[in-house]
């Protein structure tokens, strides 16, 4: 009887999940490719969800001429003094081959451009090894990988982040479906 109880709440928790949300609950949400996302979300705790968080845009100008990044109000860890967040391509990732995107800037929302990133993918429910990769800078503050997702199912990629002498590690949680 426990566990009938336990689908049905379940059941109506998805069902919630998906009535708030643009796309199916636990995936990352995957914008166009550009310097800036438009959205994301992220958590280190709980499965992702896609509803597309509204942007806070940090617009504080310097005299180097460093970019400013729109910082999403929602879906953004903090590693340190940074902030980061991820969007996926294609979204929902499906097995193969996807791409992950990290963006990084300051509290101040300024691209972070001279840190070390690595990602490890690694499913959360199985393990199937952790697989490790470094991403490439290819705009202020946007890291980009390839990665391969061997099946369905949940997956977390944790991100390290090597910057000013400091390490500092994040999760991002999703669901890989077909």
């Amino acid at each position: 009887m426990l566990k009938k109880w336990m689908i049905v709440i379940a059941a109506l928790g998805l069902m919630v999940t998906a009535a708030c949300s643009n796309s199916p609950s636990g995936t990352l949400t995957a914008s166009a490719p550009s310097a800036v996302p438009t959205t994301a979300a992220a958590t280190s705790t709980a499965p992702v969800t896609s509803a597309a968080p509204t942007t806070a845009a940090i617009t504080s100008a310097t005299s180097t001429g460093t970019t400013s990044l729109q910082i999403p109000a929602s879906g953004v860890q903090k590693a340190g003094t940074l902030r980061i967040w991820m969007v996926t391509t294609p979204a929902p990732l499906k097995p193969g081959n996807g791409v992950l995107d990290a963006y990084l800037a300051d509290e101040n929302g300024q691209a972070v451009d001279d840190a070390v990133l690595t990602f490890t993918l690694n499913m959360t429910n199985m393990n199937m090894g952790n697989s490790v990769s470094k991403p490439a800078l290819v705009g202020p503050g946007h890291y980009n990988k390839t990665v391969r997702f061997s099946m369905a199912g949940p997956w977390r990629v944790t991100v390290a982040i090597v910057h000013g002498g400091q390490t500092n590690t994040v999760a991002f949680d999703f669901t890989v479906t077909y």
